[in-house]
Order: C-alpha cells, then sequence, then structure tokens
C-alpha cells in the first residue's frame, strides 16, 4: 500500500482534470490510501461541530424572495446553492429547484467547473470558477440529497468536488471554507464505510 497514492489529489484538479474513467484499480489499497489521505486533512482542520452547524446555518436563511425575479437575471451561484440547500433541509425542495441542481451537477460534471455567475438556464455568465465555497456547498447538497434519496449520482459527484478541494487543500484559507471541507469530508467518510457495510466488507 505505501508504494501507490491517492491519484485525485496529488495534482490540482481544477488545473488539470482528473479522467476518472482511465482509473487504475487497485482494490482495497485503493480505499485504505483513500481514507488515510482525507482523515489527514480532516485532522489538520482544527474546529468543531458546533461552530460548523452554526455556520451552515447562518448561511442557509434565505426565503422564496430571493428566486422571485432569477428568470429575468443572472444569480450569484453561492447564493443560490445556500437556497436550495435550505430547501433540502428543510423538505422543501420542488422539481423546479432539483432540476436546477441537476442540470448544475451536469454541467461540473463536465467541465470539472463551477462558475460565480449564471443566468438561469445556466448559460455562462462569467469566467471565475476559483471559488472554492461554491464547491464545497455544491458537495453539501449532494452529500445531503444522496442521504435523503440514496441515489449514487449524488455521492459520485460530491466525491468528485472533494478530491478537486483536497487537491487544492493547501491554497484554501478562508476559515469558513475549511469548515465546509472537515464537514464534507466526514459526511463523505460515514457514507462510504455505510456502503462498505452493506456490501459486507469490513470497515477499515
Amino acid at each position: 500500500m505505501d508504494k501507490i497514492k491517492y491519484p485525485y489529489s496529488e495534482i490540482d484538479c481544477f488545473e488539470f482534470p482528473q479522467k476518472y474513467q482511465l482509473s487504475t484499480y487497485y482494490g482495497i489499497d485503493f480505499l485504505l490510501i483513500y481514507k488515510k489521505t482525507r482523515n489527514e486533512i480532516i485532522e489538520q482542520i482544527k474546529t468543531n461541530d458546533k461552530k460548523i452547524k452554526n455556520y451552515i446555518n447562518e448561511n442557509s436563511k434565505f426565503n422564496d424572495k430571493y428566486l422571485k425575479s432569477i428568470g429575468k437575471k443572472t444569480y450569484e451561484t453561492e447564493k443560490l446553492l445556500w437556497f436550495i440547500y435550505k430547501k433540502i433541509s428543510e423538505n422543501k425542495l420542488n422539481d423546479k429547484y432539483l432540476e436546477l441542481i441537476n442540470k448544475l451537477i451536469k454541467k461540473f460534471e463536465i467541465s470539472k467547473k463551477i462558475f460565480d455567475f449564471y443566468e438561469f438556464d445556466l448559460t455562462l455568465e462569467s469566467k471565475n470558477f476559483m471559488i472554492y465555497k461554491n464547491y464545497l456547498i455544491l458537495s453539501l447538497i449532494c452529500m445531503n440529497l444522496y442521504e435523503k434519496r440514496m441515489n449514487l449520482k449524488f455521492l459520485n459527484t460530491s466525491l468528485k468536488l472533494n478530491d478537486a478541494l483536497c487537491s487544492n487543500f493547501k491554497k484554501i484559507i478562508d476559515e469558513n471554507d475549511l469548515l465546509l471541507l472537515k464537514k464534507v469530508l466526514e459526511l463523505e467518510l460515514n457514507e462510504i464505510d455505510n456502503l462498505m457495510t452493506k456490501k459486507g466488507l469490513e470497515k477499515i
């Protein structure tokens, strides 16, 4: 196991997007090094669950008025993502917002980028894709959707988002971004453990 490394956070995934379909299979060693790499990052983020929870709650207070005229203008991706997260957490995610988040996931899967502004139909409005918080909130959304719907599409997207973020871990200096990163990595590892249990694999 010492001879292999978790490949998806070794290089900057924003500069060199990963092509997961070309991955090498390493068996159980891959899971071991994946979990080791994630836990090393978690351990470096010094915070507590209460602080993370307070930050998330404080930033998900948008109401429906926020999207009232969204079809007539561009929107800031961060605000939209927090709004959708709030809807999910309240079990009020309707088909319109689910379709929107699925479109955003699809665009990320293709380009491996999330831009800071979009038109309502998700046509590109900005060239800036290096706002870490947008990737973090989308990952949080995906983990919450996976927990509620058990659709592996959402877990897979979160894994890819987290790979990109982990590959840039040393560049993330905003304290709130680090709070979110710790949260999404903990959620991710928990769900991977659950999947291993369902498949009859021992937790490692």
